[in-house]
């Protein structure tokens, strides 16, 4: 409480970590802002009897991609030049300023195989339970920590190194073979994927901070399929497409209804996570995937109920809901491309006979 009133008179562009943020379209103007913020934090320094340390001082001038002119105003405290730097550490996260992952993953990798050690090292003197419960103290929270930020703005082969990392965990803790498949075994272990993860936290930032999108219903007032879906807001940039707010409302429009029908926060976090944890994804792909095989497969039951009122002739003809249950459970259990593969074949065999009936 006595750090929250010594700081409440900050300048506003200074924020209670002591960062600074000014931005401006044109250079000259950028370095007015630059040099009037300045002397407003020296002022408000001296009035409080502290000192800057600028050896411990960095400024970055964030850019997307390579820009031809790069703007970099000159900034002085107590009449010393603050140097640039590329590449700094905040707040646990790796940042850069050309707002790539590279740095922070690699990091991050080297923490994860240290934790990995220990797991292994600990393994035969620990039992499972407490084993697990050392995963998710030092191998998860480093894992979830920043994950909207490193995993969204990162492409997903910057991020194959952290899954083999926890793969290899995920047979640590299970005690199999080191080339056993981990699908069953993120199941078995309750524990969620790093995409399942991913997904869980950007659908959950989504849904708390719900000002930043606005629904298909508040566009336009038709009655369609798609009005509880979030509105995709059109891009042009690799930045935006991979942003939170974009990103977060492809996936939201995926869930399943009941999913999106749920008011409560609590209980909506909790359903998305249970729904998670009973589907193994490994990338986003895998997750619309599934969602494009489900509507398929609604689609058609709904058009052989429609085709055929009678359940027991429909049952008797094509025994169609049995297949598709089998088929899910089958889906669940093994690779999903096959699969998918498989059903949408009897899918297509099966109104090949009926139309030939």
């Amino acid at each position: 409480m006595f750090l929250l009133y010594y700081i409440n008179d900050l300048p506003k562009n200074v924020h209670d970590d002591t960062s600074v943020l000014i931005s401006d379209s044109d250079a000259r103007e950028l370095q007015i802002k630059t040099d009037t913020v300045v002397t407003e934090l020296e002022t408000w320094l001296s009035r409080n009897d502290l000192v800057i340390n600028t050896g411990k001082t960095g400024v970055m001038s964030f850019h997307n991609g390579q820009p031809h002119f790069l703007a970099k105003p000159l900034v002085t405290f107590n009449n010393t030049t603050v140097a640039y730097t590329s590449d700094t550490k905040f707040l646990g996260i790796r940042i850069t300023d050309s707002l790539k992952w590279h740095s922070h993953i690699q990091l991050l990798a080297n923490k994860l195989s240290k934790v990995t050690f220990m797991i292994k090292s600990l393994k035969e003197i620990l039992s499972s339970n407490f084993i697990r419960n050392i995963y998710f103290t030092k191998f998860h929270s480093l894992l979830w920590f920043g994950i909207l930020c490193w995993r969204g703005g990162s492409r997903s082969e910057l991020t194959s190194k952290i899954l083999r990392i926890k793969k290899r965990v995920m047979r640590l803790i299970a005690g199999v073979n080191p080339r056993t498949p981990c699908r069953k075994l993120f199941k078995e272990l309750n524990i969620l994927t790093i995409v399942s993860l991913y997904i869980l936290e950007l659908i959950s930032y989504l849904r708390r901070h719900h000002q930043f999108v606005q629904l298909n219903s508040n566009v336009h007032t038709y009655n369609t399929r798609t009005e509880r879906d979030i509105h995709i807001q059109s891009y042009n940039t690799d930045l935006y497409k991979r942003s939170v707010v974009n990103m977060g409302s492809k996936v939201y429009n995926k869930l399943p209804n009941y999913l999106k029908e749920t008011e409560s926060y609590k209980i909506f976090r909790k359903e998305l996570k249970s729904f998670l944890l009973q589907h193994v994804f490994y990338s986003e792909e895998e997750f619309v995937a599934l969602q494009l095989l489900l509507d398929q497969l609604k689609t058609e039951v709904s058009f052989l109920q429609c085709r055929y009122s009678d359940l027991i002739s429909l049952v008797v003809c094509y025994s169609i809901p049995l297949l598709i249950y089998l088929s899910l459970c089958i889906f669940l259990a093994i690779d999903k491309s096959t699969v998918i593969c498989t059903i949408l074949r009897l899918i297509n065999k099966l109104n090949y006979d009926s139309s030939n009936k």
